[in-house]
């Protein structure tokens, strides 16, 4: 059966939010392996990361 075309457009939006959320992934993983991470620092990380969520 055809999908609609309201589902496709969903489909691809989702498609979309994955490629960004692993290019922030990657970036992420890059940054953490550059520098070590201080408990201050990973505070600080979580408060950036709950700040995006809202």
């Amino acid at each position: 059966c055809p999908l609609s075309q309201e589902a496709v457009v969903q489909y691809e939006q989702y498609e979309q939010e994955v490629k960004n959320l692993q290019r922030l992934i990657e970036e992420a993983h890059r940054i953490i392996q550059d520098r070590p991470v201080s408990t201050s620092n990973i505070q600080e990380l979580q408060a950036q990361i709950q700040h995006h969520e809202v």
